[in-house]
């Protein structure tokens, strides 16, 4: 059995101060910096800006996706050591902004739900090929054509031909790709729903793959996942689920799942280079639909404090994977707001043996944040597990008060949450649990 904890409704406030520590670093003593902008979508021949590539990736001027302007820059990544450089015309000093204890890197993003799960998912479920096969007679769930699996199980990957079905029940029709082209044969019907016939025929081009490509699975097995919008591809041919693309991130902010999930920036200043290396990839929701806001804190980057001075003239951008995304907007900015951490349920009682969710919700502007907790407080603080959701299987009963038969002495529980950069004061949540034998 397992027991979720939830969290009392308190948004914008900190109720409940004597569950609520707050410590760590200093109250900001100095002037927020002035922003610095050094690329607001401009054409780069307007302002000068170079861009080139590192190892096998590039920058490139692209008008298909805009933010702040008519243009935005496309960057080709393929590791750590291939990405994109963004030469500034003139060096520009960000002496002040990198001495804010809050100061930080920004710029607007957007990036495409990844295929590396997909792929893998494509390959543990349905085995079809490119093309698809013939349908198979078989019970609710069963595959009138498997046309919808072009190659990556149904979702991202080319429209495949399907062959003629010999009857069952057809699936609604996997989702054809993005960058398909059109089935060609018969395959399972297509729509939502599941549907008595032997035929089907393939969706028409969206972007040359269709919204519905030839039959997939039933409704459920090969329909739409939870979270994203993209659900897993078409059925295998026993009616099981595909493989594909099955849901994005949780939390608050991420709604996207691109492959890349780790980024390299590198200011190269006149003073030398500074890198801020596997620094977690977190998408906060930009003005405009479709982009996002990713802010890397100027303490990250290694040995950036130490330098009396900072005159950048370069800004280079690596992923920890083979991806494209386009920068709509690049500049320094300053993220004074606090973390707020909404309180735990107080006085949880559970059973010996059973698993636990904990949930965690806190928020600090465009600061990333690292959650850890402790589940037992009495042999010191340690960091038992990381992220805002652990499971927790509490396998010791509570020991009984002294002197008070039958009342338990209750496990405390310790969230502590503080910001990837140090720059802000940590907080910490406690709750009492209770494991009764």
């Amino acid at each position: 059995m397992r027991r979720t904890v939830s969290r009392k409704a308190t948004v914008g406030c900190l109720a409940g101060l004597g569950c609520l520590m707050v410590f760590g670093a200093p109250v900001r003593s100095q002037k927020i910096a002035p922003a610095i902008d050094i690329f607001s979508g401009e054409r780069v021949t307007t302002v000068g800006l170079r861009l080139g590539g590192w190892g096998s990736g590039r920058a490139v001027e692209d008008s298909t996706h805009k933010y702040a302007g008519d243009v935005s820059i496309r960057i080709e990544t393929n590791g750590y050591y291939s990405g994109g450089r963004i030469i500034l015309p003139q060096p520009k000093d960000i002496t002040a902004q990198k001495n804010d204890g809050f100061g930080m890197i920004e710029f607007a993003a957007r990036f495409v739900p990844g295929t590396l799960k997909q792929k893998r998912e494509s390959q543990r479920g349905s085995q079809g090929g490119a093309g698809g096969l013939g349908g198979l007679g078989g019970g609710p769930g069963g595959v009138g054509g498997i046309g919808g699996l072009g190659g990556v199980g149904g979702v991202g990957g080319i429209g495949g031909s399907g062959t003629r079905g010999t009857g069952g029940n057809s699936g609604p029709g996997g989702i054809s790709g993005n960058f398909g082209g059109p089935g060609l044969g018969p395959g399972g019907a297509s729509g939502f729903g599941a549907g008595t016939g032997a035929l089907g025929t393939s969706g028409n081009g969206n972007a040359g793959g269709g919204a519905f490509g030839p039959g997939g699975g039933g409704f459920g097995q090969g329909g739409f996942g939870a979270g994203s919008g993209f659900g897993p591809g078409g059925g295998s041919l026993d009616g099981g689920a595909g493989g594909g693309f099955g849901g994005g991130f949780g939390g608050q902010s991420q709604t996207l799942a691109p492959d890349t999930r780790k980024l390299k920036v590198v200011l190269q200043c006149a003073e030398g280079s500074f890198t801020a290396s596997d620094f977690p990839l977190i998408l906060n929701p930009a003005r405009e639909d479709g982009w996002y806001s990713v802010a890397i804190p100027f303490v990250a980057f290694k040995g950036l404090s130490k330098a009396r001075t900072a005159t950048l003239q370069e800004v280079r951008i690596f992923s920890d994977t083979k991806d494209t995304f386009w920068v709509g907007e690049l500049r320094t900015t300053s993220d004074e707001e606090p973390i707020n951490v909404e309180p735990l349920d107080e006085d949880l009682e559970v059973s010996m043996g059973e698993a636990v969710d904990f949930t965690a919700i806190a928020s600090s502007g465009l600061s990333p944040l690292h959650f850890s907790w402790d589940f037992d407080f009495s042999d010191g603080l340690q960091e038992d597990a990381v992220g805002p959701n652990a499971i927790w299987v509490f396998r010791k009963a509570s020991r009984e008060v002294q002197n008070n038969p039958g009342e338990l002495q209750p496990y405390v529980v310790t969230l502590t949450v503080k910001d990837l950069g140090g720059a802000k004061r940590p907080v910490q949540r406690r709750t009492n649990v209770r494991v009764n034998p």
